[in-house]
């Protein structure tokens, strides 16, 4: 609520980003997908834009997106940890509200903003299917995956994730039930709006995407040095220490479903970037996924030591 009425409060008062008005003219130009990014945020923006074209109007809805990512965040180390203090799950949400890219995501309408949101709830609902086996907890795991894949093409990790932690889990038993094979329809009918654009479009989007850190550059460490550093202070060093400490711990302890579900969430999204930082600079909102996942498993650690 604090950081809510702070954003309120700057919302109406702070022009937009370069990206933000980017984001918003999608809402303007209505469309399948666009060229850089899925099209949730310009659908988002879209509902807004009959009503008001303001700085205010069109900060409603990362406000309010951010509110729903702080709950689910508080919600799922409760779920990573059971066994832990209740108070784990507070000091979480707390570090991950500490991060400043991550006060930004809540108040600018960037593609990280709903995709935070959804893939937190995404995994929230697979650990639920795998306990429940309740076809309508696939369905919410689909339904978030394809609504993380509408809003940034980053969620691919998410589906290597999820696979990863049912083998690891030993569950390959629920392949022969509905419930998986429902939430993978349900994904894909819901990016099927990307696949079609960018059939139409001679693959335009995953190309450009691919060349992101793949172009012929020589591989060079001072611009991973850089990115890292970038990440470190755009997020705040706390989160960054703390998160790699934090993670590299969780290696002797892997086995434990918390553990390993917030490393299967986490270092694919930093490999990633991190790999392909060497060629070119990676910037320091593309990871915010995997540093929003970090902040139970640093919360643990902090809380431990």
């Amino acid at each position: 609520l604090v950081v809510t009425l702070l954003h309120l409060l700057a919302a109406g008062r702070v022009p937009l980003s370069a990206d933000e008005a980017h984001y918003a003219l999608y809402g303007l130009h209505p469309d399948w997908s666009y060229f850089d990014h899925p099209p949730l945020v310009g659908w988002l923006q879209a509902l807004v834009l009959p009503f008001a074209q303001s700085e205010f109007a069109l900060r409603l809805w990362p406000i309010g997106l951010s509110i729903a990512t702080a709950l689910v965040l508080f919600r799922f180390a409760r779920r990573l940890f059971p066994g832990d203090s209740e108070w784990l799950a507070f000091w979480g949400v707390a570090l991950y509200q500490s991060g400043l890219l991550f006060q930004a995501l809540g108040m600018a309408l960037l593609p990280e903003t709903p995709l935070l949101l959804f893939a937190l709830l995404g995994m929230l609902a697979l650990l639920a299917a795998l306990e429940r086996g309740r076809p309508g907890d696939w369905l919410l795991f689909g339904l978030c995956i394809g609504l993380a894949g509408l809003s940034k093409y980053t969620a691919v990790t998410l589906v290597f994730s999820a696979a990863l932690f049912v083998v690891l889990q030993r569950r390959l038993d629920v392949l022969r039930t509905p419930g998986p094979w429902l939430a993978v329809a349900l994904a894909l009918l819901l990016i099927a709006p990307v696949l079609y654009w960018n059939a139409t479009h001679d693959w335009l989007s995953f190309r450009y995407q691919l060349g992101h850190g793949f172009r012929p550059k020589d591989w060079e460490w001072t611009r991973v040095g850089i990115s890292q550093l970038a990440q470190c202070f755009a997020y705040a060093p706390g989160i960054y220490v703390f998160g790699l400490i934090a993670l590299a711990a969780g290696f002797r302890e892997w086995r434990e479903r918390g553990v390993q579900l917030s490393l299967l969430l986490v270092l694919p999204v930093l490999l990633l970037f991190a790999s392909g930082s060497g060629r070119e600079e990676s910037l320091p909102h593309w990871t915010a996924l995997a540093w929003a996942g970090s902040t139970p498993l640093a919360a643990r650690w902090l809380h431990a030591h």
